[in-house]
């Protein structure tokens, strides 16, 4: 079982106040920390059948999350914490996903049809075999009214978190990211289940 953010206390934020003050090696140590949980994560979660048929890999994944946070005005620096990181983690590898996806669909379909791209996303007690572009449409319409539903479903399906390790990333309580859980998975349930509409 690879380590979770409850693991490694102070370290992650202590790495992260290190590379932003400019210490020599800083961020790649804090890439050491977290590299191989993320990519174990991440490999648990796109490398199986499903993700091959959709042409994902895990651990291309996860370098391309990190690419962004690097990249992106030095996203990743400005991490306060260990929460705030993985905050930023699980929405990097989500839009990296989601990029990726258009992509391939693009390509597949010369650029004027959508390709469904199905993988199943596992959370313990929660199962989505879902349309990867649907799935970020439907979360970005939750998102509107439930943002920390929302923050909990992306913790689990994106950065493989567990329900305890989201309620300590996020700051709650575990039975507030059960509420807002059983919410989001009844909810999405519903949102995924209508019909595609023609194009």
């Amino acid at each position: 079982m690879p380590a979770g953010p409850a693991d490694i206390p102070g370290e992650i934020t202590t790495l992260l106040s290190d590379a932003r003050d400019g210490r020599a090696g800083a961020l790649d140590d804090l890439l050491a920390v977290v590299y191989d949980d993320l990519r174990a994560l991440a490999r648990q979660r796109f490398d199986g059948a499903a993700g091959r048929r959709a042409g994902l890999d895990g651990t291309a994944l996860v370098h391309a999350a990190c690419e962004r946070l690097l990249g992106d005005g030095g996203r990743m620096l400005s991490a306060q914490n260990r929460r705030h990181f993985y905050f930023l983690f699980q929405r990097a590898m989500h839009d990296a996903l989601v990029e990726r996806v258009r992509a391939q669909s693009a390509q597949k379909r010369g650029g004027d049809r959508r390709q469904v791209q199905l993988i199943e996303f596992q959370a313990d007690d929660a199962t989505f075999a879902a349309d990867i572009l649907d799935l970020h449409e439907a979360l970005e319409e939750f998102r509107q009214f439930d943002s920390e539903g929302t923050q909990v479903v992306m913790l689990r399906f994106f950065a493989g978190r567990s329900l305890e390790e989201a309620a300590e990333i996020m700051g709650c309580s575990f039975a507030t990211a059960r509420k807002h859980w059983d919410y989001a998975r009844a909810w999405l349930h519903e949102r995924l289940s209508r019909p595609r509409a023609t194009e």
